[in-house]
């Protein structure tokens, strides 16, 4: 940790024409360090002083629509929703969102953001916000994917689960 933490003050110490390449990719590295973290419930503050530090950084380094950021956003969302702090996943799923629908427009990783928006939503106790999302998210991930991806059965198997919260055993058999 010491030498990455290292490495990463040299490059953000550069000034060259790759200035701005060099601090986005320590940016990189620094989201990277927090995605190992962010698997051990013991470095989760330490993973989220790391996400928020690469989002700051890449947030003056890159416009607002970068994937880079985005991806960051979302991770530090889903850190959240494992910390059981689902308000403060909102705050960065929805720029993620945004960011990436205007990039890429309907794609897996836009999906996957609509699906963990989606669990936010479930652990607010919203279920109907939370169904409309995981629908988007299936629709999104089979018109790209196919009606046979692995990655569906995920948001099939949170759909039904959904529904029999919600008591609605019949949807959640025909899901």
């Amino acid at each position: 940790l010491d030498l990455i933490n290292t490495a990463l003050e040299n490059i953000e110490n550069k000034e060259s024409h790759d200035a701005k390449k060099l601090k986005i990719r320590s940016c990189i590295l620094e989201r990277s360090l927090a995605d190992v973290m962010k698997d051990t419930s013991s470095r989760y503050k330490d993973a989220v002083a790391l996400y928020e530090s690469c989002i700051k950084k890449l947030t003056r380094l890159v416009s607002l629509n970068d994937e880079s950021l985005a991806v960051a956003r979302h991770n530090l969302g889903e850190l959240y929703l494992r910390m059981k702090l689902p308000e403060k996943a909102t705050r960065y799923f929805q720029p993620a969102l945004d960011a990436l629908t205007v990039s890429l427009g309907d794609h897996p990783q836009v999906a996957t953001i609509l699906s963990s928006y989606a669990s936010c939503y479930v652990q607010l106790k919203q279920f109907d916000k939370a169904l409309d999302l995981y629908q988007k998210s299936y629709k999104m991930k089979s018109d790209i994917l196919g009606a046979d991806h692995r990655s569906l059965y995920i948001v099939l198997k949170n759909i039904t689960s959904l529904y029999l919260k919600l008591k609605k055993k019949d949807y959640a058999l025909s899901a």
